[in-house]
């Protein structure tokens, strides 16, 4: 990775957080977290479709868990603390 894409990659990544901090107040943490994540999904969608068959059943089922666990709950709470925690 050069250091151009390791600036680039702190930039997108430091950006949803500063988008956060100005949209949270105004949407909301939660809808805020549905945009993000829907966002992502959307995103990452083709991927999936493209390597579905690769994926076994059992993943499948775990999915949901993940997602929650991974995505869903972090970004509402960074959201919710964004709302409430001056800065």
């Amino acid at each position: 990775m050069t250091a151009f894409e390791l600036t680039l990659l702190g930039m997108i990544w430091g950006g949803t957080f500063l988008f956060m901090r100005i949209a949270a107040p105004h949407f909301g943490a939660l809808a805020l977290v549905e945009v993000r994540v829907g966002l992502g999904a959307l995103t990452l969608l083709p991927v999936l479709w493209r390597d579905r068959q690769l994926i076994s059943r059992s993943n499948w089922r775990n999915m949901p868990l993940i997602a929650a666990t991974n995505s869903a709950i972090p970004f509402a709470l960074i959201a919710w603390n964004v709302q409430r925690a001056p800065a």
